[in-house]
């Protein structure tokens, strides 16, 4: 689940943390203080930290469940020293350990194959919409995500993408947006790459088909 919200927007953030279930998630947040607010926490202290939060400031959040992650700091593709958080709703193909290269020791390890495939498709001066595109083709034609702080703009985002086995649903919520995963949904999207920001505190979600990020 992505997540972007303005200062108080309390009952937008309560409807959405209604989507989450009970196991344990991954999650990380970063508030409008521009800083990591948590990477890591139960699903109950998930919705403690975002009401919280976003009762002080603009928030944009990813939280995952049942997923690989893995989180660093990089150089872009836009030159910004930037945090990134990039989620697999699976565990990458053998490809990736090609392209990735992880030491011996790691390849048995989904989060180092990962981060491996992360930092060698960064260095490429891939895209995140575009890296997020291919971790989610890679991963089982299922889903990925991405949160990106660059710091010294303070631009705060995130990424979803989904491949043919899954489709990404979203929903507006005043102050609010929200995107999700999902295996049904007549009204949501397949084959698709999703970014969320706020814009001058509006919530904006921007759409693109899976197979133009990934080929023009």
């Amino acid at each position: 689940m992505a997540l972007v919200a303005t200062k108080g927007a309390l009952d937008s953030v309560a409807e959405a943390l209604r989507l989450l279930g009970p196991g344990e998630s991954f999650l990380a947040l970063v508030s409008g203080s521009n800083r990591v607010v948590a990477t890591g926490a139960s699903v109950s202290d998930a919705r403690d930290i975002l009401l919280g939060s976003v009762s002080r400031g603009d928030i944009v959040a990813l939280v995952v469940q049942g997923a690989v992650c893995s989180d660093s700091h990089f150089f872009l593709k836009s030159g910004e020293y930037s945090y990134l958080v990039v989620c697999s709703l699976y565990p990458l193909a053998k490809q990736a350990i090609v392209t990735g290269q992880p030491p011996l020791p790691s390849r048995r390890s989904p989060e180092a194959v990962l981060y491996a495939y992360t930092a060698r498709l960064v260095r490429d001066g891939v895209s995140t919409e575009r890296l997020v595109a291919k971790i989610a083709y890679s991963a089982e034609g299922l889903g990925a995500g991405a949160l990106v702080w660059e710091k010294r703009r303070k631009s705060l985002r995130v990424y979803l993408a989904a491949s043919g086995k899954t489709r990404i649903c979203t929903r507006h919520l005043g102050s609010a947006a929200l995107a999700w995963f999902t295996r049904g949904g007549s009204d949501c999207y397949e084959g698709a790459v999703l970014r969320l920001e706020l814009v001058h505190r509006v919530p904006r979600i921007i759409i693109r088909e899976l197979e133009k990020v990934l080929y023009d």
